[in-house]
């Protein structure tokens, strides 16, 4: 093992934590989650946006996928919708 360990998330030091992993633990954020949570408390106007053109009522559900692995790429990215 490594260490310090540096985890994305309080959750992730908490479970090495339990598994007794010792040494120095970082918790240094998660990338993706971050900026998510970022854009998502931005102010968005539906009505002039770009993504106006989707359609999207009360009865749609919307997906977001993050496929940016290398396994990924390819045929298992053409076929993630049929999972």
């Amino acid at each position: 093992m490594s260490s310090p360990h540096f985890a994305p998330m309080e959750a992730a030091r908490q479970n090495l934590f339990c598994a007794r992993i010792h040494g120095i633990m970082l918790v240094v954020g998660n990338a993706v989650t971050d900026v998510m949570h970022r854009v998502a408390e931005l102010a968005f106007d539906w009505i002039t946006s770009q993504v106006r053109v989707l359609p999207v009522d009360s009865q749609d559900m919307w997906e977001l996928v993050a496929a940016r692995r290398r396994e990924n790429l390819d045929s298992p990215l053409g076929n993630i919708r049929n999972r």
